[in-house]
């Protein structure tokens, strides 16, 4: 994926798509916890297809309570 310039001002297209990955994997983790795995093979996916690493959401799979 290549930068684009707009303006005079680069933006990097692997680095948005990345960050809104993360954000997106994060937030729905969290909602929906046992749905985990799924975001997590999306993440995996998305390292083999596209050469990006998503950061992992780092959210507990159950609770202690």
């Amino acid at each position: 994926m290549s930068d684009i310039y707009l303006f005079e001002k680069r933006i990097s297209i692997k680095e948005e798509v990345k960050t809104y990955l993360g954000k997106v994997f994060y937030q729905m983790s969290a909602m929906a916890p046992h749905d985990f795995q799924s975001y997590e093979h999306m993440r995996i996916l998305a390292k083999e297809k596209f050469g990006m690493s998503i950061i992992p959401s780092h959210l507990p799979a159950q609770s202690l309570e």
